[in-house]
């Protein structure tokens, strides 16, 4: 969708449009005005079903507007400020789209995220790329199954965030754990290639040529766990200088290794020693760089530790997953998935 929407296009037959033209009659409208302006954008896709779907169809509408209020009143949104913003055409197009997905199919799930992302875009309520990320993500999540929301929040989670809490060993295997593993349960349906070319096609994501194994994902963004280590003897002289800056090596304890879980962190901690000369950070960061681990190396320190990262690195590395890349739609739907599952909430302010 390209997202250039005029007035009349959002108008069916039977006055949806002379609802929205009217809307400038609503002035610090409270929680039940708002509700019934709801009531009243819906009621011409509701009078188009006929006999058992028409009282589903309603059901349904009372179930999504119901839930998108439990959802404004719980992040306690002042209502006149919900109200003004459901004055705006482009919000009402929007709780249009989701009331009308939702009638559609009626999931728990699908109901879930419609009214998160309807509660994010009431929140954004100046014109940004996040803001038309959220409305587009209404009309296209409707489209994906909810191993596609997992492929997308694993894409997420792997290629383009980093987790600060994970400093050592044990926590990495407490995020992989939590974090990552609820997500990498699509093995299957990940290996037929509709099931990559549907996510390109709702433009949540693209497969590109170029791919990155997990292995090298992980290493890249925790390298500092993922150290050989070096024998005492070649490091000696700036151990002796810099001695905070190396510790015992977390996979070999007769060898030592920088401390630092990656490269900016490293960078941070020549603070400590001022009198550091350009030439020897240099030096500490190429030490740092050249110790890391091969990729088949990562993955067995791994997989020695919890055997179920086996199915994990099958999943990303023998599927086109390794080759994804997310749009900020993507991002925005990721994002959701990842607070519905281990209830981790984003700031997506960060990526879009």
């Amino acid at each position: 969708m390209t997202g250039e929407r005029t007035m009349s296009q959002s108008n069916l037959p039977g006055g949806k449009g002379e609802q929205i033209l009217e809307q400038n009659n609503y002035y610090g409208m409270n929680y039940r005005d708002t509700k019934d302006l709801c009531l009243d954008l819906i009621q011409c896709e509701l009078k188009s079903y006929k006999q058992e779907a028409a009282l589903e169809a309603k059901k349904r509408n009372d179930e999504l507007l119901n839930r998108l209020f439990e959802k404004i009143q719980k992040e306690k949104m002042d209502d006149v400020t919900v109200g003004e913003e459901f004055k705006n055409p482009d919000m009402q197009y929007t709780y249009v789209d989701a009331q009308k997905a939702y009638i559609r199919s009626g999931t728990k799930e699908l109901e879930e995220v419609l009214t998160d992302l309807l509660v994010r875009r009431i929140k954004e309520r100046e014109r940004s790329l996040l803001q038309i990320a959220f409305r587009e993500a209404i009309t296209i999540v409707p489209m994906l199954i909810p191993k596609q929301l997992d492929a997308l929040a694993l894409c997420f989670l792997v290629r383009y965030t980093k987790t600060t809490s994970v400093n050592n060993i044990e926590s990495l295997i407490q995020y992989l754990n939590n974090e990552i593993l609820p997500f990498a349960d699509f093995l299957d349906e990940a290996k037929k290639e509709s099931f990559f070319t549907h996510l390109s096609y709702t433009k949540a994501g693209n497969v590109e040529v170029t791919s990155i194994s997990m292995e090298k994902c992980l290493s890249n963004t925790y390298a500092g766990l993922f150290c050989s280590g070096y024998e005492r003897k070649q490091i000696e002289n700036y151990k002796s200088q810099y001695p905070k800056l190396f510790l015992p090596c977390l996979h070999d304890s007769t060898k030592w290794q920088i401390n630092a879980v990656d490269e900016e962190v490293l960078k941070s901690q020549f603070k400590i020693y001022p009198h550091m000369t350009e030439q020897e950070k240099e030096k500490i960061i190429q030490l740092f760089t050249n110790n890391i681990m091969p990729e088949d190396k990562v993955k067995d320190v791994l997989c020695k530790m919890n055997p179920n990262y086996v199915h994990l690195f099958e999943l990303w590395n023998d599927t086109p997953l390794k080759k994804l890349s997310l749009t900020t739609v993507g991002i925005v739907l990721a994002s959701m998935r990842i607070k519905m599952i281990v209830d981790d909430d984003i700031n997506m302010s960060i990526w879009i």
